[in-house]
């Protein structure tokens, strides 16, 4: 239960600092922001739950053998419970600022983008956290926090960075990204993550 309250701490106020920061039309300081929250989510949070906050590492985990099938559901159950409090709660406080943004015509960059920043933030969480070469540093935190912050201050120019399932739909909830294009967020993000583990699990094994 303590992992499980932990990730939904973390999921909502990610969430929650990354659509003000797309409501409130912040630009590409909206990477540094949110790769802020990030960082200190993880420190606030890795030593309970691992700190995933992130549908797409949880399934990484998960091929990486460090988080049983078992926890699966919950762990992504509360981070997507957390997104949509974020999302609703940033709604109701900033009605009719947000602006739906089109992505119709950027489909492959947006999915290839998601993809490649997804993978990054795996690769980069795995390499700082379970190499035995890295164990037990405190870096983790500020590595995948800026991780996150210069992708989305590199992408910010195409449409809204998510590069977190979670994120995207609190972003969906709060009326930034449409219905509609939610499924590029997702399938890019998934696959991304997917990718980065099977390429940790290749060149490091499971352990």
């Amino acid at each position: 239960m303590k992992k499980l309250i932990a990730e939904l701490i973390g999921s909502f106020f990610i969430c929650f600092v990354a659509c003000l920061c797309y409501n409130s039309n912040l630009g590409q300081v909206s990477g540094i922001v949110i790769g802020l929250a990030l960082m200190g989510m993880i420190y606030a949070g890795g030593h309970v739950s691992g700190a995933h906050y992130n549908p797409a590492v949880t399934l990484a985990a998960l091929i990486r053998g460090k988080i049983s099938v078992a926890e699966v559901p919950g762990y992504i159950l509360v981070q997507l419970v957390g997104a949509l409090l974020a999302g609703l709660m940033v709604s109701t406080f900033f009605l009719g600022v947000a602006k739906s943004v089109d992505v119709g015509m950027k489909v492959p960059q947006m999915m290839m983008g998601e993809m490649l920043g997804s993978f990054a933030i795996v690769y980069v969480l795995f390499n700082v956290v379970g190499s035995k070469d890295t164990a037990g540093n405190s870096f983790y935190g500020m590595a995948v926090g800026l991780t996150q912050a210069a992708i989305i201050i590199a992408m910010g120019s195409i449409a809204v960075v998510a590069l977190n399932p979670a994120i995207a739909l609190s972003c969906v909830a709060s009326g930034v990204i449409g219905f509609k294009d939610l499924w590029l967020y997702l399938v890019g993000e998934l696959v991304g993550a997917v990718l980065a583990a099977l390429y940790f699990v290749y060149i490091h094994g499971k352990s």
